[in-house]
């Protein structure tokens, strides 16, 4: 594409006041013409000369070449508009593109933040639990062990039932404990 020329506009000439019938040689100002606005170079050279000629045609030529202009710049005004746009929705594009990808990070995030906090419930559940159980715990090591249970069971058939009744019984009380704890209630101390 050819460097762009600076365009030159040719104004318009303006009307010229009518002549007075006073004579030029009066020298008075009234009669010069001081708000004539032609082109001062037009007055040496006579209407039909060789030189307002050639004038002509380069005005006919820079006219030409100022159509040109204007619709090469046309042209290249729909061309930056069509480029704009097209920009403009590639950043449209990477717009939605960053907002899903930041929808995706935050299920993301809340999915984590959830399963953290069901770790912690259950870690406190768990930790809840095992302060319950630390009475019950304390207390059966202090049964006897097996030799000394065994002389205690052998000797009178009380001591085996109760013995065995206090088994089943704390069976019982860890399987309501862990039923408690699946169902999401806490137990509550009697």
């Amino acid at each position: 594409m050819a460097p762009l020329a600076p365009k030159r506009r040719k104004a318009a000439p303006s009307p010229s006041p009518p002549l007075s019938e006073a004579s030029s040689d009066s020298g008075s100002d009234s009669d010069l013409n001081l708000h004539d606005n032609s082109d001062p170079e037009d007055g040496f050279f006579p209407a039909g000369s060789a030189a307002n000629d050639g004038d002509q045609d380069f005005s006919d030529s820079d006219e030409e070449s100022d159509h040109e202009e204007e619709s090469d710049h046309e042209e290249e005004d729909d061309g930056e508009l069509g480029e704009l746009e097209e920009e403009y929705r590639t950043l449209q594009a990477n717009q939605q593109s960053i907002l899903q990808t930041l929808k995706q990070h935050r299920d993301d995030d809340v999915s984590r933040g959830q399963a953290v906090k069901n770790q912690n419930a259950l870690w406190d559940k768990t930790l809840e639990m095992r302060f319950l159980l630390q009475k019950a715990f304390t207390t059966s090591n202090k049964l006897p062990k097996d030799p000394t249970k065994s002389r205690f069971c052998s000797h009178d058939k009380e001591i085996e039932q109760a013995y065995v009744d206090l088994l089943d019984s704390s069976k019982q009380t860890l399987g309501s404990m862990l039923e408690l704890q699946e169902s999401g209630t806490r137990p509550q101390r009697v």
